[in-house]
């Protein structure tokens, strides 16, 4: 990261958002989990091949050129219905795929990467995210498995 002068990303911390749930109230969290495991999507593959800073927050993102798998779109909007058909508010979002490597850029980056980087996506998690004085840190709460990938 020493070109970008960005603050890495905790290599524990490294994900792919696939909802973002923002608050949610204790009540709900079993609503949350319960949506989690009703969810079946077939597994997938991403592949990420550039680099990529998003703005306006700045930040050093590893990315896919390549069109975003049915699957996970599907997954996606499997869970923002079953959350909102649950009155779990959800903020209006896109679904942009990308892995955050660093925070606070000095200037903005946009190439190629080195080498493309595939991910067998075979599962999803729920995370929780606790702010602290050292940055986020992040617990799973929830963990499902990915239906196996047929044909």
């Amino acid at each position: 990261m020493h070109e970008s002068r960005g603050r890495p990303t905790s290599a524990r911390n490294l994900h792919l958002t696939v909802l973002f749930v923002g608050e949610v109230a204790d009540e709900q969290v079993p609503l949350v989990l319960a949506t989690g495991a009703e969810t079946t999507v077939p597994s997938f593959e991403l592949v990420f091949d550039e680099f990529e800073t998003l703005s306006p927050s700045n930040v050093l993102c590893l990315a896919s050129s390549r069109k975003t798998p049915p699957e996970l779109l599907e997954l996606a909007e499997g869970l923002r219905f079953s959350l909102l058909a649950r009155e779990v508010k959800l903020k209006r979002q896109v679904l942009r795929p990308h892995v955050t490597l660093a925070r606070k850029l000095a200037r903005r980056i946009s190439r190629p990467a080195p080498a493309s980087y595939g991910w067998q996506v075979a599962e999803f998690v729920l995370v929780e995210s606790t702010l602290t004085a050292g940055g986020s840190q992040y617990e799973v709460i929830g963990r499902w498995p990915l239906a196996p990938r047929t044909g």
